[in-house]
């Protein structure tokens, strides 16, 4: 809160409002980031929510909670890039800081909070991890995590801290398509007998997320310089299709492919019958 404060306390809101955009991203460019750093934490919604009481609190709590809160956290980095200046992250803090001792509390709340999303983030890995593998001890797959991404984040360059927010994209933006069609037109409502009974690998949800990733790939090639150079190279003119982004074309391919293939097993299974 006091953040916020700071940073909207000298603002001309509807000056700010009314500027002409400036930078190299279109906005559909822009949509597809923000989509990327929501969607990448769908994973970890159902580990907390299923010590839940109910679905209805988990839906509430959760898409509440997260929805206020991811919603204050850009508006809060926007009104620091366009009132304070401070689109280099490294220079927030010291700029904070010298704001006063309050200032310098909510520097340390917010570090905390960081903390704190790192372990989220571990334990989530390590649960999705264990699902792969459920004979494996959950603290030992915590401390593998721990180190992985310890050591990642060593030889990460923030400066392509952009790329890393595509390349979540690509991989949690079909999974979402996937879900969806799952849930929505399959019918699977995630019962005990939905994720105990049924089977440990669905090859055609497997693939419908792949060529999701595929489609979000060839639009907006993401990855070690090889990667994109070997996709560029290939890639044909995509008729403007990159014109609205890449995560709508492709949570729809995703969508779409699991959806067809929930449609055919469902008829495979009624003719077997």
């Amino acid at each position: 809160a006091y953040l916020s404060w700071w940073a909207a306390s000298e603002a001309n809101l509807s000056e700010l409002w009314h500027a002409e955009a400036e930078g190299g991203l279109t906005l559909w460019i822009g949509m597809d980031l923000v989509i990327a750093i929501t969607v990448s934490w769908v994973p970890l919604i159902p580990d907390y929510t299923r010590f839940s009481r109910d679905r209805r609190s988990a839906w509430w709590g959760a898409g509440v909670g997260y929805f206020v809160a991811a919603t204050w956290m850009l508006v809060l980095g926007v009104l620091l890039v366009l009132t304070r200046g401070l689109s280099d992250p490294a220079e927030l803090p010291a700029a904070v800081v010298g704001a006063g001792l309050a200032a310098a509390l909510a520097v340390l709340a917010v570090t905390l909070d960081e903390t704190d999303e790192a372990f989220a983030n571990i334990y989530s890995t390590a649960v999705s991890l264990q699902n792969l593998v459920p004979r494996a001890p959950q603290r030992a797959l915590v401390a593998l995590v721990s180190v992985a991404a310890t050591i990642g984040a060593l030889a990460f360059d923030l400066r392509r801290y952009q790329d890393f927010l595509f390349l979540l994209g690509a991989f949690f933006v079909p999974l979402l398509g996937v879900l969806l069609a799952h849930w929505l037109l399959i019918g699977a409502r995630y019962s005990r007998s939905d994720v105990f009974d049924a089977p440990a690998v669905r090859p055609a949800l497997l693939a419908a997320w792949l060529i999701g990733f595929a489609v979000y790939q060839w639009l907006h090639p993401t990855g070690p310089g090889w990667w994109v150079d070997a996709v560029e190279s290939v890639r044909p003119p995509t008729g403007g299709l990159d014109s609205i982004g890449v995560s709508i074309p492709s949570f729809v391919a995703a969508f779409a492919v699991a959806a067809a293939a929930g449609g055919l097993s469902r008829r495979a299974g009624r003719s077997r019958t």
